[in-house]
């Protein structure tokens, strides 16, 4: 038995369980005869209670992200426009740096990477960003989607193979998975990652993760 605004993710199985209201599921889990509550799983054998503390087995879905919440405002638009257009001459400098590092440290990749996104109406485009450490500065051109309106600034990433299933969760340039992780971190990393930022109620809980991105 499924209560409302519950979310079962891909691959768990369920036998003899109810699943009161707001609560979710997380993948490939094996639960029996239970009753689970948010992050209280009780079982019916013996009674016992467990608090899970991991958001990513079971937790809270009363929290999710709405279609138009968090666009990006015109004010900061503005403020992005200046910032790529003072930034215009750096972009030759930037590339060769990014060429010369790679071809310095014998790899293979090229001074650019090439990302397929999905943006917040659905729809698949091409972005790309320069490859060097700085991972703020290697999307400084991606920048110009979210003037555009296709990105939020700040959002979930929008890389195609790890935005299924978000289509009440809006995308943006920026965010912990796309700052704070290698694009061959597995997409286990990634989720939870998004679901601990989910987490933090600070109101600057942004401006620390620009200065994580800085460190």
């Amino acid at each position: 038995m499924i209560g409302s605004n519950c979310l079962i993710d891909k691959e768990s199985t369920l036998e003899n369980c109810i699943i009161l209201p707001n609560t979710y599921v997380g993948e490939k889990l094996e639960v029996k005869n239970s009753i689970l509550c948010k992050n209280l799983l009780i079982n019916l054998q013996n009674s016992g209670v467990i608090q899970i503390n991991d958001q990513a087995l079971i937790g809270a879905n009363e929290s999710q992200a709405k279609p138009g919440k968090n666009k990006t405002g015109s004010i900061t638009k503005g403020l992005l426009l200046i910032l790529l257009v003072t930034s215009l001459p750096l972009w030759p400098l930037l590339t060769l740096y990014s060429s010369i590092r790679n071809a310095l440290m014998k790899q293979a990749e090229d001074s650019t990477i090439s990302d397929t996104f999905i943006d917040n109406l659905g729809q698949t485009f091409p972005a790309w960003r320069w490859n060097i450490p700085s991972a703020i500065t290697a999307r400084l051109p991606q920048l110009y989607h979210v003037l555009t309106g296709r990105l939020d600034l700040f959002g979930d990433s929008p890389e195609a193979r790890y935005a299924t299933g978000k289509e009440q969760r809006r995308l943006g340039v920026l965010g912990p998975v796309q700052l704070l992780l290698d694009h061959t971190a597995p997409e286990e990393e990634r989720q939870l990652l998004e679901l601990e930022f989910d987490a933090d109620l600070r109101a600057t809980k942004y401006l620390h993760l620009l200065w994580r991105a800085f460190e």
